[in-house]
């Protein structure tokens, strides 16, 4: 199975893996090359990868979305970082998942100040005051 890991900046990983371990919002997921095709939402954490001579790999990666279709898993995360220190790797995740967190909070209250304007503008309306 081809496995491509993108960021908006760069291709990280282009490589023919055997399996690829990962964590998503449905829990932690192992694709094999022969799974049926689908969309998987990712969330901060280490992807594990075997390539075909059973040499494992690791990727920190941020949020995004994965891909299997036919062959190939596309990968697409806002960041992503390839590398043998485990413990650079998981510093990495640790700041993605707060980042994730950091990001989660704006739009709550983004959201939450749309909410709250279309409430008042409703009210508004129902009293005749327009």
């Amino acid at each position: 199975m081809r496995l491509k890991i993108l960021t908006p900046v760069r291709t990280v990983i282009d490589a023919d893996v055997w399996k690829v371990e990962l964590k998503t919002t449905s829990g932690a997921w192992t694709i094999l090359e022969r799974h049926a095709d689908g969309v998987f939402e990712i969330v901060p954490g280490l992807l594990i990868y075997t390539d075909r001579d059973q040499k494992l790999g690791s990727v920190a990666i941020g949020a995004g979305f994965a891909t299997k279709a036919n062959e190939t898993l596309r990968i697409v995360v806002e960041q992503a970082y390839s590398g043998d220190a485990l413990e650079t790797l998981s510093e990495l995740v640790s700041q993605y998942r707060q980042d994730a967190i950091e990001q989660e909070l704006k739009y709550n209250a983004t959201f939450s100040q749309l909410e709250f304007g279309l409430i008042r503008s409703m009210t508004k309306l129902e009293r005749g005051h327009v």
